[in-house]
């Protein structure tokens, strides 16, 4: 009947949209999941109730913490492995406050880069908070991702910019001592000759006014 007809053809288009929008779900999960396997660690933080959610852990955090949790007990687990001397810029960098206050000053993406501990040894991390206004109100995401390689070919080429630098400037100075003292050198052995010149000058004019007085008596 076309009662049946009807409802057949508007299953149809709920099947296929719904295959499609299936489709588009699946696309952005496999997106989504290619960029997370850049982040050892993912976390979304509510600054407002001072929790997070652990979407991605790294082994160390998901021994000691829950999946679920207080922020500063994450932060404080977190810290441990981080270099002393960088620990308490850790702890105020990503502390509430200073969430909160970037989020007030719509900063979207703001972090930097930390040595962390890694089976004994100290690697490079880049730890970034990031803010939109597509998540929960009051929340941020906070991740971690190993750059060991970057950094050290960055500090390597840093390095190499100092020492041309310092190798320039010395080279420069060195320029300056040599013209300066040949400057000097110089300077003596003129005076010594501009000296004699002016004595040899002056015996020439006693001897032709000693001349022309004899030529005079005579």
């Amino acid at each position: 009947s076309m009662e049946t007809t009807t409802n057949m053809k508007g299953t149809i288009i709920l099947f296929f949209r719904d295959l499609h929008l299936n489709y588009k779900v699946q696309r952005t999960n496999d997106t989504v999941k290619v960029l997370g396997n850049f982040y050892y660690a993912i976390y979304r933080v509510d600054y407002k109730n001072g929790t997070y959610e652990m979407i991605k852990g790294s082994s160390y955090v998901k021994n000691k913490l829950k999946a679920k949790g207080d922020y500063e007990q994450l932060l404080q687990t977190c810290g441990d492995v981080i270099e002393k001397n960088a620990y308490e810029d850790f702890i105020k960098t990503f502390s509430l406050d200073n969430i909160k206050l970037l989020v007030s000053q719509s900063v979207k993406d703001f972090g930097g880069d930390f040595l962390r501990l890694f089976n004994g040894e100290y690697r490079w991390v880049n730890i970034r908070l990031l803010f939109d206004n597509d998540l929960a109100p009051s929340e941020v995401i906070l991740c971690f991702k190993e750059v060991d390689k970057e950094k050290q070919r960055e500090l390597q080429e840093r390095k190499l910019l100092e020492d041309s630098l310092n190798s320039a400037k010395q080279s420069a100075k060195a320029k300056y001592t040599f013209f300066n003292h040949m400057s000097h050198d110089m300077r003596t052995p003129l005076n010594a000759i501009i000296g004699l010149s002016e004595l040899a000058y002056k015996n020439i004019c006693l001897l032709y006014t000693s001349d022309a007085a004899d030529d005079l008596i005579g």
